[in-house]
């Protein structure tokens, strides 16, 4: 700081010529001036050096609401693909029991098995779900449902079943994707019996 005022009052000085008379105070004019950006300079660094960590965590505060409402559609369109391959496989086991198709009770259970380990194999869902402790419940579920046999299922975890029709039924209207629910059925039925 002592630096600065010294060159400002050798600039205010570049005003006075040989005898000692200033020229018309035009210099010591661009030295106020002068003087006066770098004060400014100086205050406005201080300024934003002092609010950079405000900024940093607002702007992490927007990245953090940003993932978490990104994982939350995530978890809407895991809880709607779980749902609908509950329901596939129902109706499906219900089809052999009434002996309506031509598949056999081992192509179902496979069927489903295979689509439920695609599912909890899947990058996003461990990258999602597996840490956050809001999703506990929801991936020891999963679990729970990929390793039980799904013909057991309304036997053995009954209480998997109400969880994911509860969590389905709690999908909010705006969040519901119809076209992704049309999609997801499609895929389901073409992968279901594929080898």
């Amino acid at each position: 700081m002592r630096w600065i005022m010294n060159n400002i009052v050798n600039i205010s000085n570049l005003g006075n010529d040989i005898n000692g008379n200033q020229e018309n105070g035009s210099f010591k004019y661009v030295a106020y001036v002068l003087l006066t950006l770098i004060l400014m300079f100086i205050v406005a660094y201080i300024a934003w050096k002092a609010t950079k960590k405000k900024r940093e965590k607002r702007k992490m505060e927007k990245i953090e609401n940003k993932k978490a409402n990104e994982t939350l559609m995530l978890y809407y369109e895991f809880i709607l693909t779980y749902k609908l391959i509950i329901d596939f496989t129902q109706k499906e086991f219900q089809k052999f029991e009434n002996k309506e198709t031509n598949y056999k009770m081992g192509q179902i259970k496979s069927g489903a098995k295979k689509l439920l380990i695609k599912l909890i194999t899947r990058d996003d869902f461990a990258f999602s779900f597996q840490n956050d402790e809001k999703y506990a419940e929801f991936v020891r579920n999963a679990e729970l449902l990929t390793l039980t046999q799904p013909n057991l299922w309304n036997k053995k975890i009954a209480n998997v079943l109400t969880f994911f029709e509860n969590q389905f039924n709690s999908i909010p209207k705006e969040k519901f994707n119809e076209k992704l629910e049309l999609i997801t059925i499609d895929t389901i039925r073409k992968q279901f019996y594929e080898k």
